[in-house]
């Protein structure tokens, strides 16, 4: 096990093995404490180890945004068409083309994102409402394999489908700004949270886990993408269903609003 030993802080040896991804180009020793701070609150909640991927694309410097803090040396985010990044808020989509490949494909790279006990989840930073999904990979065919979150759409729908074979929906009236959170922890049972509030839930029996790249900001529709959003995400991650919720939210906002970029 490694360390790296700045000014009598110990860190971490994750938050080492995440910040020492770059080569160069770093970021400040001040920022690179909110990262240790994140990484031994999420070990203290004992969420750490339920996550398969963890970005934080609100970052001081954007190739660290492209890392993922949970298993960093994994393949990085790729980007498609250059969206837009803005330094400590995280990546813009432009609702035409741009997006952001995870390069995780929960089918053959999900270890603790299995059928019955999987979490997807992402910080908006962006109150809209949109006819996509937020973070996604779709096999569309007989039978369709839904694995996506769209958190708002007209007619106040929120569709966050975990392992279906049909898209279900629930009513969703708030602001699409915060922490959204969707978690199967059984064969028919998917919650839908915000903030670590839970918004409601659907009882859709789990048919299998899609073989396809998740992407943020599209939809990955059987390998194509397709309805692209213009949100800003600051956060994106994947793991296993009993992610506790509000206490990755509380995590989540005060490492934001360390960068004043938090929205709740």
């Amino acid at each position: 096990m490694i360390s790296i030993f700045i000014r009598k802080r110990l860190f971490h040896p994750d938050t080492v093995r995440y910040i020492t991804q770059l080569a160069s180009g770093r970021p400040s020793y001040v920022h690179q404490k909110r990262i240790d701070e994140l990484v031994l609150g999420l070990k203290q909640d004992n969420n750490w180890n339920l996550f398969d991927r963890f970005w934080i694309l609100a970052q001081p410097v954007q190739p660290l945004s492209r890392v993922s803090l949970v298993n960093p040396t994994s393949v990085n985010m790729t980007e498609v068409n250059s969206p837009t990044w803005t330094a400590n808020q995280g990546y813009t989509g432009n609702g035409v083309d741009m997006y952001l490949n995870t390069n995780f494909n929960p089918n053959t790279q999900g270890v603790n994102f299995t059928l019955n006990s999987a979490t997807l989840g992402f910080y908006s930073r962006t109150d809209i409402i949109e006819t996509t999904y937020n973070l996604s990979c779709i096999v569309t065919g007989i039978p369709n394999n839904f694995c996506g979150m769209s958190i708002k759409r007209v007619g106040n729908l929120m569709f966050n489908d975990i392992n279906n074979d049909s898209a279900t929906s629930i009513d969703f009236t708030g602001a699409t700004t915060g922490l959204f959170t969707a978690s199967r922890t059984a064969a028919e049972l998917t919650t839908s949270y915000r903030n670590g509030i839970s918004i409601g839930t659907t009882a859709v029996i789990s048919s299998s886990i899609p073989s396809l790249n998740l992407f943020a900001m599209a939809s990955n529709n059987s390998g194509v993408p397709s309805v692209f959003s213009t949100r800003q995400m600051s956060m994106a991650f994947a793991g296993g269903g009993g992610i506790d919720s509000l206490k990755l939210f509380l995590r989540i906002e005060r490492y934001l609003d360390q960068l004043s970029s938090g929205v709740i």
